[in-house]
């Protein structure tokens, strides 16, 4: 990810008095990263998904969680619900789709259902269940064999 062009002292000489100021160079090349979603439409999805949703920002989007699982992304002010089982069964007709380069693909919801709160708990707790379930078992811990001892001569 590139943050612009790289930084440039405004003199050849590399003496800063001259010109700009060091700061007034850092600020005009790197400028602080904006979401590509906005957060009034990530609240409103949480809030249709109940009180036990939230939302994180990460990696510049949002990732929504129902009671500490991840279920969604909002990437573009699009929600893309994780893929499972229960989630395709409750929309039936949908459009998958990856939410950033290189993902999985996911079950975009429409827009147009994001008002139907009925329905979007639904799918939040089908896919938070779905979730839990598929996660693995953690494997047991390893426990060390203890160490021969060898006897000094």
């Amino acid at each position: 990810m590139s943050c612009g062009k790289p930084y440039v002292p405004a003199s050849s000489s590399g003496d800063l008095t001259k010109g700009r100021t060091f700061a007034a160079e850092i600020t005009s090349v790197y400028r602080p990263v904006t979401m590509a979603s906005s957060r009034s439409i990530v609240d409103y999805i949480v809030a249709q998904l109940g009180p036990d949703a939230s939302a994180r920002a990460m990696f510049g989007e949002y990732g929504v969680y129902l009671r500490g699982t991840l279920i969604a992304l909002v990437c573009d002010d699009r929600l893309f619900l994780k893929s499972t089982d229960a989630a395709a069964a409750i929309l039936g007709r949908h459009e998958r789709a990856s939410p950033y380069p290189g993902a999985k693909p996911a079950i975009v919801v429409p827009e147009d259902d994001w008002s139907n709160t009925t329905l979007m708990q639904r799918l939040a707790t089908a896919n938070a269940t779905a979730l839990a379930q598929a996660k693995p078992a953690p494997k047991p811990r390893r426990v060390a064999k203890p160490t021969k001892r060898v006897k000094p001569r």
